[in-house]
């Protein structure tokens, strides 16, 4: 199990109570007042079986800090994992776009390929790449070298001058990237071997070639501010279509923990200026219940 498969095992396990519940099956009280209560009792201990490395800084997610469970809000995931198929359409980044202002073309760049001879080459000895557009072009022919692609509010020119139109074929549009001047970038910038992408490459909006751009359908960071549904972390232990149910092993966690972490998020502030307040369960409306692997 990779990486995140670790840490999300141990986050299964953070609301470890060590409160029982009473004889009728129901929780007398919440186990889990607030966030330090969730990782003092049940992240540090679950985690202190393994020497904590499901939590240490060199894993992703960090969890072996209260402050690290706190600064996952936002933030993206399944980014560890070196196999694109293995991505989650939840985790799939929003797509790069390709635009060609000679072409009024603006579109999201959903995949990338290299030829098949160009698999085996150094970076530098790539000599063109093929980008499927949604929504295709319309109006496009070879020849415009324009080309830049941009990420929200940033410009990524691939090559000064732009790498040339060399074909396009319905939604498929194929840059010469010989043709750009200051070419060993762009080439770096399209080699789209190297996966996870890092900053100064291209992110596809369908990294695991399913036919589906997972940002734009249904996509969610580890945590959502508000949102336990939109929150993947929690997805992994209540919902298979996301994966292996965690924990591997229940131990202690049951419909408590799951309610904890759910209503945790649910009361979270956009900022998360109110993280370690206590957890609002007066007020959470979840129902989690009978979900999961550890009811």
């Amino acid at each position: 199990m990779g990486s995140v498969g670790l840490g999300l095992a141990c986050v299964a396990l953070v609301a470890c109570g060590t409160e029982p519940a009473s004889d009728d099956g129901q929780a007398t009280e919440h186990a889990y007042p607030d966030v330090i209560a969730l990782f003092d009792r049940g992240i540090a201990p679950t985690c202190s079986l393994n020497n904590g490395v499901c939590h240490n800084s060199n894993n992703y997610p960090d969890l072996h800090t209260v402050a690290a469970v706190v600064a996952t809000l936002g933030e993206p995931c399944n980014v560890e994992l070196e196999d694109p198929t293995s991505v989650h359409d939840a985790c799939e980044p929003a797509a790069d776009h390709l635009v060609i202002a000679s072409a009024s073309l603006d579109a999201r760049i959903v995949s990338a390929r290299l030829l098949a001879s160009e698999l085996a080459k150094e970076a530098k000895d790539l000599t063109q790449i093929t980008l499927t557009l949604d929504p295709a072009p319309t109006a496009l022919a070879p020849g415009p070298t324009d080309t830049i692609v941009t990420r929200g509010d940033t410009s990524f020119a691939v090559g000064e001058y732009g790498a040339k139109v060399m074909a396009v074929q319905g939604a498929d549009v194929t840059l010469d990237l010989r043709s750009a001047y200051g070419e060993w970038t762009a080439k770096r910038f399209f080699d789209v071997r190297v996966y996870p992408p890092g900053p100064l490459q291209l992110h596809v909006g369908d990294p695991n070639g399913n036919g589906v751009q997972g940002a734009r359908a249904n996509g969610m960071p580890l945590l959502t501010a508000g949102d336990p549904e939109h929150s993947f972390l929690l997805k992994r232990l209540i919902d298979p279509a996301f994966g292996e149910l965690m924990p591997r092993q229940c131990r202690t966690w049951n419909d408590e923990g799951n309610l904890a972490l759910a209503c945790w998020i649910a009361g979270l502030a956009p900022d998360a200026s109110n993280a370690y307040d206590p957890i609002d369960y007066a007020r959470c409306a979840q129902v989690v219940a009978g979900l999961g692997k550890c009811e």
